[in-house]
């Protein structure tokens, strides 16, 4: 197993930051085996700087605990513990094997084992299932990962059946992998994902979404939500996608390829593309239990897929615009028109014009909204005799849609004078 002969290039000249050294050696030295195992391996080999460096060993737990002076029990239970290495942290866990999973999510109990190999032959994927001792120079591939590595497959370890049954979150991993890498798919391990839909139906929405947020920013997103629908995980994300017509999903992939990378851009772009009905976009947003704010932004965009570009919008109206649309929201939206009018295979040059207008605009420093406007409560209330009440909202409401028409006229004595002859008109 262990091919030291035969390491690869990549590994020899891999820069391994000396906090984990510190910990394989620490570990090596009290007579424990360690070795870097997982996505840091798979990251190195890519020629990719890792995030993370996990570390497994032969070390029981609280043998872990007993080498270093700053241990964290962060999941002893699964045989993880994280040593600090200031100013770093090192997540260190027991070579271990896992029982049956009995709820597609998590083992019913972890085994704690000697051997690397025990310990690689329950991961998921080949190129995850390798592990590398750098201060050994040993290298662990018992499944040609890096073969794979070589010809951009995902391939499950043993039987793909076997794998997406144990954890349902495999199958959506595999997709994700495939788009965020350029990767194929190998045949075994798509035909697995259908048959085993069942399990994957049982994981959390919320693990689900950290799944498809990589996949929808990962540089061939379109490519990875078409092998969601062809494998059927599409629609066991999002039931509504069910009855789809196949030209709206084509379109749909097209906005996603015509889209910024920016999350909530491609998601409002591929779901008010390929859902007609505003409810069953809503449905889907809530299914997966996004983040409130992120929802919110979606929405908003989604509401405007019909947009339509009015060629002699008067400044008055772009003010207005403005008011609502001002802030990070503002470029969000010409991005996501942009993928949208594409996707369609529309004209851009009218929107490209509305936002150079409204930039200009911008440039001036409108008041946009009532904070800005030349009188407020107090004033307005002694203006119109009143105290707070529902009238103060309105009438502030009404000084600012006459700011945004006529800015000029947003000063204390022209507000003021605006204001009486509003109160005036008014029926008593």
């Amino acid at each position: 197993m262990a091919l030291s002969h035969n390491l690869p290039p990549a590994l020899k000249s891999a820069q391994i930051p000396p906090e984990v050294l510190f910990v394989l050696i620490g570990l090596e030295k009290a007579g424990h085996r360690a070795y870097l195992v997982g996505g840091c391996v798979r990251d190195i080999l890519l020629g990719k700087v890792p995030h993370d460096f996990d570390v497994a060993t032969s070390a029981l737990p609280a043998e872990v605990q007993s080498c270093f002076k700053k241990v964290v029990p962060t999941g002893v239970q699964h045989g993880t513990v994280t040593v600090l290495s200031d100013p770093h942290a090192v997540e260190v866990t027991t070579f271990r094997h896992e029982g049956p999973y009995l709820d597609g999510r998590r083992p019913s109990e972890v085994q704690f084992r000697l051997n690397v190999g025990d310990d690689l032959s329950r991961r998921d994927f080949t190129i995850n299932a390798m592990a590398y001792a750098p201060h050994r120079g040993e290298f662990c591939d018992p499944f040609l990962g890096v073969l794979d590595l070589q010809l951009g497959l995902i391939r499950c370890v043993g039987k793909p059946f076997d794998r997406f049954s144990e954890d349902g979150l495999r199958a959506l991993r595999a997709v994700r992998f495939a788009s965020v890498l350029g990767f194929a798919i190998h045949p075994e391990t798509l035909s697995a994902i259908p048959e085993t839909l069942s399990v994957f139906t049982k994981v959390a929405p919320e693990r689900i979404w950290q799944e498809l947020q990589k996949l929808l920013l990962s540089p061939r997103s379109a490519f990875g939500i078409g092998v969601l629908q062809q494998s059927k995980l599409l629609n066991a994300i999002w039931p509504d996608f069910a009855d789809v017509q196949e030209r709206h999903l084509d379109q749909a992939l097209r906005g996603l390829a015509a889209s910024e990378s920016v999350l909530e851009v491609r998601l409002s772009a591929f779901l008010a593309l390929a859902l007609e009905s505003f409810e069953a976009i809503a449905r889907s947003l809530r299914r997966l239990k996004l983040p409130v704010r992120t929802v919110e932004t979606v929405i908003k965009l989604v509401q405007q897929r019909h947009f339509e570009v009015d060629p002699a919008i008067s400044d008055g109206g772009a003010r207005r615009w403005l008011s609502r649309w001002e802030g990070p929201n503002f470029h969000l939206f010409f991005l996501f028109q942009r993928a949208i009018l594409q996707a369609r295979g529309q004209d851009l040059d009218p929107i490209a014009k509305l936002k150079e207008k409204l930039l200009i605009l911008l440039a001036e420093r409108p008041i946009l909204n009532a904070k800005g406007l030349a009188l407020k409560g107090n004033a307005i209330m002694k203006t119109l005799g009143v105290g707070p009440s529902p009238i103060v909202g309105e009438a502030t409401r009404y000084l600012l849609e006459r700011v945004l028409d006529t800015p000029e006229v947003n000063s204390a004595s022209a507000l003021s004078e605006i204001l009486r002859s509003w109160r005036g008109s008014k029926p008593s």
